[in-house]
């Protein structure tokens, strides 16, 4: 490569980038790997009240809801909430609440609306049924092990810890869209934010659960104080911090299931997502094109015609795009290498919707639309 060659030299910069992002993402998760190895345990075991806001039967809710009612811990309630009484998911919580008739299960069923965001309208409604100081926060389509509750809950013990969250896997379902859908989890998004952990950025917490205080709660404003935000899980944990408290990621990972039945679906739910970091993450987001895989170092390839270190930059990516593959993959390392052809189209798809999320300014997200705005 001519050292005159400024498009050449551009590729390769954009392919190093890509490159050195890999080796963290890498160690990231090794580092993770190893601390969930052997979770603390702890005798602090306050009771618990779970909030569950529902909407629709989706697939798989029934597993998901169960897998909160067969809980490891000696006194918790569990809240459910919907917004119509003909809401599909009644269904499932009426049959848990027959299988588990001696465990502490409320549904509320309330319309009432305090924002723009539905789900933190359905929130706020069920907050008021909720018995225990103890609050953990948890989307509908998160399966947890018997140990989660005691993990995400005790380390509130310390005072200075404002709120708990968790790290999370993809559930596919059997679809050929689902599975593609859970590479952008797997692949993609978490691996960006065990790398934001490894270089001491603590500003994740994810809906999958939030872990709260009740007086934490009240003290930030509440519900109502994100009742009109699309990222609402980030903007409590932007409060929680405010308020000079701290905000953990628990050593115990959820799984969260992933339904959509086609790539338009996966591409609406992501580019949801992608608004939404760009919302709150500006100046992160432009930079994150260079965690889209291999796309960085195939153009870069290109660019440079060839090049020898350009292509074996692009060799490096491509081993160090599989063995993140391989490492984060909770199946056996046959499960993982099945998906491997995936993953170049599955890089090229996100870095697609990276460039779609500068445009977006509106996005569905379940039976209301919203506006992307900056914070």
């Amino acid at each position: 490569m001519q050292a005159g060659n400024a498009v050449g030299w551009i590729g390769l910069i954009l392919s190093a980038a890509s490159v050195a992002y890999a080796l963290l993402a890498v160690a990231a998760v090794v580092f993770e790997r190893c601390r969930h190895k052997r979770p603390d345990e702890s005798d602090y075991r306050p009771p618990v009240t779970v909030l569950k806001p529902l909407c629709g039967e989706e697939p798989r809710l029934y597993e998901a809801l169960r897998s909160f009612c067969v809980q490891d811990y000696p006194r918790y309630q569990i809240v459910f909430g919907v917004r119509n009484s003909d809401d599909g998911a009644c269904r499932t919580v009426e049959r848990l609440t027959r299988e588990f008739p001696s465990l502490d299960m409320t549904l509320v069923v309330d319309g009432r609306i305090i924002g723009k965001n539905l789900k933190i309208s359905n929130l706020a409604n069920m907050m008021t049924r909720a018995r225990y100081n103890h609050v953990v926060i948890s989307d509908s389509d998160v399966i947890v092990e018997e140990n989660y509750l005691g993990q995400v809950v005790s380390p509130l013990e310390n005072r200075s810890v404002g709120l708990v969250t968790c790290i999370y896997r993809a559930r596919a379902l059997a679809q050929s869209a689902s599975r593609f859908g859970a590479l952008f989890i797997d692949g993609w998004f978490m691996p960006a934010v065990l790398v934001s952990r490894l270089l001491r950025v603590q500003s994740f917490v994810s809906g999958v659960t939030m872990a709260m205080r009740r007086d934490t709660l009240s003290e930030i404003g509440g519900f109502e104080s994100v009742a009109d935000s699309l990222a609402d899980d980030y903007m409590l944990g932007q409060a929680v911090r405010r308020l000079g408290l701290l905000t953990l990621v628990a050593p115990v990972p959820v799984e969260t299931v992933v339904a959509e039945s086609s790539l338009s679906a996966v591409a609406r739910h992501e580019l949801r997502w992608m608004s939404t970091i760009r919302s709150v993450q500006p100046v992160g987001y432009a930079f994150s094109g260079i965690t889209c895989g291999v796309t960085l170092p195939l153009a870069g390839a290109l660019m440079g015609a060839g090049a020898p270190s350009v292509v074996g930059l692009l060799a490096g990516a491509i081993l160090l795009r599989v063995v993140l593959h391989c490492l984060w993959h909770k199946q056996p390392m046959a499960g993982a290498l099945r998906t491997v052809w995936l993953l170049p189209l599955r890089d090229m798809f996100v870095f697609g919707i990276w460039v779609a999320g500068f445009f977006s300014r509106k996005v569905s997200w379940r039976e209301n639309t919203l506006t992307v705005s900056k914070v």
